[in-house]
């Protein structure tokens, strides 16, 4: 809705409900065609469903909704005051109907050491859609602002200042997670120190290991941003105007387990500065100079506290696993939770090794200890109490010429350096859980444990891209336009953000793996891994236009676009990663090379219909094709050179290095490159070297066409 109750006064309101239902899933897994999946019991009068019966059964609905409303407030003709109010509600409930409430079972194990017993085949997994139960994930999102504007043509020539206020408050309440019935692995050829990294002893009879994993995520909490800034719009003489401004922030971020918020931001903590310029070279409006330079902050996402205050439960138990017996069936699904765990207690930070144990397991890491426990010490997890936020730089200079009426060329090099990064940098615990310090990885708090700890050396977060790019753009006349750009560009460091390009793009910011133990940010040879990071692709030629006809219809304000983007891109650098309690750059950044070159085509046909009085109303068909030429180009290889990770039993390593603290300090003072290749090259069995590493095993995805229609009004 948009009404002017005055001449000086406009309003706006908008709803939007937008739920997203997904009717059935896809059979997912090892599942072969005409093959069908388990039957569950669902009890009641549903019973047992298998195969399609289940899965067209499974899905989701994500209930989401938006209101805002704006009022623009314009007495004069030098004066704007504005305000806006939104609220936001998501549930995402995707994957949440008829999901089994049973222990999954899986076995990933060496098929020629899988016993008939067992029941099982390498690769079988007896919940393909998983056990994930969602409850809720609920999220509400508060934001209110408001800002003035005036213009004034004193103080040395003309002003266009704006002040303003915004507040946004973000409240989450969750219950999703399958840590009341975990998902049990099975690994038969591998022993149990293979799986934990250890080099506990090992049973003579063990025909193989295994691991009980429970996650979930449960809990409410919430947390509100404040900013406030000012800026000017200055320009001294008539070619030449200077943008100047100033933010300062404010901001908490919420516990989900009861305690004080850990961190928090005040008004001096995020100050952020900006300003630039751009210039009238000629005289005539067809030449401009321009550059600029910010200071740029982030707000925590919910990731965050949801894993490392409270939200999360993560543990792992490992077990060994022995031939058939009298008492012991040795089938995949008599390994029940139970039957693991027996009496033993889940204890803060884990435990290992698990002497007499009443159950099978010997072992049990805990990977979310709480950092915000008042009463955690370095060796449980704690937040750095003098963390800065994030903060990035940015750069840019240009030049833009006219060259005639409809053509454009522009120039601009761009420079963004990462200054500050909040994340959880960890240490390996005396019982082999991992314990982490919440904020800026290399500096403060993480690197005085570092030096208590007896680590050789830390490393900070480190992303810089610098581009330069050259446009020519065609502005829209006779019924044509057309943007041509080459981008010639380099992304360095060991960072790559919120998303992790080093974990195939995990999205949990704030805590992802990047500095999660004290050899991650460093080679095999114990050597910093900076380098190209994974998305870097340094040359990107694109193209994009248009072309209108407006044969069809016949009418005013009709016709039919045809549209055409292309684009022709380097491949990206491959990175070898080997395994030690965590993934880890093995001979550094881009050791396979790159990827081949990338190239795609998207085409479009979008045709309007307007009818009614003054052509009130429009119909819009769409007709979309994404990657019209059905290429498979190849995105990524297998990075990984072992099949089985090493662990401090088989990676050789000297005797005196006997625990995890000491492996990891030897990689930072020594480097493993000579044991970690004696260990792929090893041809006793099994076999550890992995036959698919460096092959292509990512695509590019098929051709997809999208039909869409529109009314306007």
């Amino acid at each position: 809705m948009d009404a002017a109750p005055t001449n000086s006064l406009r309003l706006t309101g908008t709803f939007t409900w937008n739920p997203y239902i997904r009717d059935g899933a896809l059979p997912a897994g090892n599942v072969q065609i005409g093959g069908i999946l388990p039957a569950y019991d669902f009890g009641g009068s549903i019973g047992n469903l298998a195969g399609s019966q289940f899965t067209n059964r499974q899905g989701g609905r994500q209930n989401a909704n938006n209101v805002t409303t704006q009022a623009v407030w314009s007495p004069t003709s030098n004066f704007v005051a504005s305000f806006r109010f939104s609220r936001g509600f998501l549930n995402e409930k995707l994957g949440a109907y008829f999901v089994p409430r049973a222990t999954r079972f899986r076995c990933v194990g060496i098929a020629s050491e899988i016993p008939a017993a067992a029941g099982c085949g390498a690769g079988f997994d007896s919940l393909p859609t998983g056990n994930t139960q969602i409850n809720f994930d609920a999220s509400v999102r508060l934001n209110f602002e408001g800002d003035v504007s005036y213009i004034v043509n004193k103080f040395a020539g003309r002003h266009e200042f704006k002040g303003g206020y915004q507040n946004a408050k973000v409240t989450n309440e969750v219950d999703r997670g399958y840590a009341n019935l975990g998902r049990v692995d099975l690994y038969h050829g591998y022993t149990i120190n293979d799986l934990t990294g250890r080099n506990d002893p090992v049973s003579a009879n063990a025909i193989g290991a295994g691991l009980l994993l429970r996650f979930g995520t449960v809990g409410q909490a919430s947390n509100r941003a404040q900013s406030i800034y000012f800026q000017d719009r200055w320009q001294p003489i008539r070619r030449l105007s200077i943008n100047a401004g100033v933010r300062f922030e404010k901001e908490d971020l919420p516990s989900f387990n009861g305690y004080a918020p850990p961190i928090n931001f005040g008004w001096g903590d995020k100050v952020v500065p900006r300003v630039g310029f751009a210039y009238d070279l000629t005289g005539n409006g067809k030449t401009k100079l321009f550059a600029s330079y910010g200071q740029f902050t982030d707000r925590l996402k919910f990731e965050l506290p949801r894993g490392s205050f409270g939200g999360d439960f993560y543990r792992v138990d490992y077990f060994e696993i022995f031939p058939q017996s009298a008492s012991f069936n040795g089938r995949y699904d008599s390994f029940t939770l139970s039957r693991i765990l027996g009496n033993n207690v889940d204890v803060l930070g884990g435990k290992c090794p698990i002497n007499n144990p009443s159950g099978l397991t010997r072992c049990q890491y805990d990977y979310r200890i709480a950092s915000n426990d008042p009463n955690a010490t370095i060796f449980t997890g704690k937040v750095d109490p003098d963390v800065k936020p994030f903060r990035q730089e940015e750069f840019t200079v240009g030049f833009e010429r006219q060259l005639s009426e409809s053509y454009l060329l522009s120039i601009r090099y761009t420079y963004k350096n990462l200054l500050d990064a909040i994340e959880d940098a960890g240490f390996p615990t005396a019982d082999g859980s991992e314990a982490y310090i919440i904020g800026n990885p290399g500096k403060g708090l993480h690197a005085a444990t570092a030096q208590q700890f007896g680590y050789a050396k830390t490393t900070t977060p480190q992303r810089r891209y610098d581009a330069l790019e050259i446009r020519l753009d065609r502005r829209f006349s006779k019924n044509y336009f057309f943007n041509l750009n080459y981008t010639y560009s380099r992304l360095y460091g060991n960072y790559s953000g919120l998303a992790s390009s080093d974990e195939n793009g995990r999205t949990s910011p704030g805590v992802n793996r990047f500095f999660d133990l004290p050899h991650l940010g460093f080679t095999a040879a114990g050597e910093p891994d900076n380098g190209r990071l994974s998305t870097d692709r340094p040359h990107v030629f694109n193209v994009y236009g248009a072309y209108n006809f407006d044969w069809f219809g016949k009418v005013k304000g009709g016709g039919t676009q045809f549209s055409l983007f292309s684009t022709v891109q380097s491949g990206v650098p491959v990175t070898s990663f080997y395994t030690l309690y965590a993934a880890a750059v093995a001979y550094g950044r881009g050791d396979l090379g790159r990827t081949p070159v990338f190239t795609n085509s998207d085409f479009a046909i979008q045709h309007t219909y307007k009818f009614g009085g003054n052509e009130r109303y429009g119909l819009v068909f769409d007709f979309n094709v994404l990657n019209l030429f059905n290429e498979a180009n190849t995105l990524y290889l297998a990075d990984t050179p072992h099949g089985i990770s090493p662990s401090l039993g088989t990676l050789g390593l000297p005797a005196s290095v006997t625990n995890e603290p000491q492996a990891l300090n030897y990689i930072l003072t020594n480097g493993i490159t000579s044991q970690l290749n004696a260990y792929l090259n090893s041809t006793t069995a099994p076999q550890r070297r992995n036959t698919a590493y460096g092959l292509p095993n990512s695509f590019q995805g098929g051709r997809q066409v999208r039909l869409g229609v529109r009314f306007t009004f």
